[in-house]
């Protein structure tokens, strides 16, 4: 009962003071997402399911670095792109640092993947989402700050988009990756005011444009550091 009473004072908060009296606000209009989005005809034969899937225990649970470089190697394009909480990863050199550390910090991650939703076609490429949660245990020092020794869980969720190359290899070409990073936090015992993220949303508004683009997997609504 005491999350539905501050559910419900949040909501007298948020509520715009223009509709006190029933009038409604103007609704945003996103029917030019609808085209924007919308997938182009072609054939499917890729198991973008078993992809994803496959990739995730090749680059994240194999417990060896040799192994996961090589998967970096054959799942992600060379100029792969991820947008995270408060993070931008570049390229395929940049997920192999971004790995490394990850692993030294918490070498027995498992990425638990309760689904895997794709869109798609073998010529348009497929747009993926997964549901994840991760459980692990931070045994060495990470870009977070010293070994807690702590095992922690929480979940997220990744959003991709993966084409298939001119030499007939299919590869992710970028990531919005949603993890609940406060929780992750908050469970290793770092004050979240000591942690480095920009003052606001990075995060430009691409109106009508799809997050990827089918065909070339361009990601638009690129944050910008300016």
């Amino acid at each position: 009962m005491v999350s539905l009473r501050v559910f419900a004072s949040a909501a007298l908060v948020l509520w715009p003071t223009c509709c006190a009296h029933g009038d409604m606000p103007n609704p945003a209009n996103s029917d030019c997402v609808i085209q924007a989005t919308a997938l182009p005809d072609g054939p499917r034969s890729f198991d973008c399911r078993r992809f994803v899937i496959e990739s995730t225990d090749q680059t994240w649970h194999q417990r060896s670095w040799d192994a996961t470089e090589a998967a970096i190697a054959k799942y992600y394009a060379e100029d792969w792109k991820s947008v995270g909480i408060g993070s931008l990863i570049n390229g395929r050199s940049g997920l192999r640092h971004f790995a490394k550390q990850r692993l030294e910090g918490f070498p027995n991650v498992v990425i638990h993947v309760p689904d895997v939703f794709c869109e798609g076609n073998d010529v348009s490429g497929y747009k993926t989402t997964m549901p994840y949660v991760v459980t692990e245990t931070n045994t060495g020092p990470s870009m977070f700050g010293p070994a807690t020794g702590r095992s922690i869980r929480y979940h997220g969720i990744a959003n991709c988009f993966i084409k298939k190359t001119r030499n007939g290899d299919w590869v992710y070409t970028g990531e919005w990756n949603v993890p609940d990073m406060w929780s992750m936090f908050v469970q290793l015992g770092f004050p979240m005011d000591r942690q480095k993220h920009p003052a606001t949303d990075v995060v430009p508004i691409d109106q009508c444009k799809p997050l990827f683009e089918w065909g070339s997997g361009k990601m638009n609504w690129w944050p910008s550091l300016e």
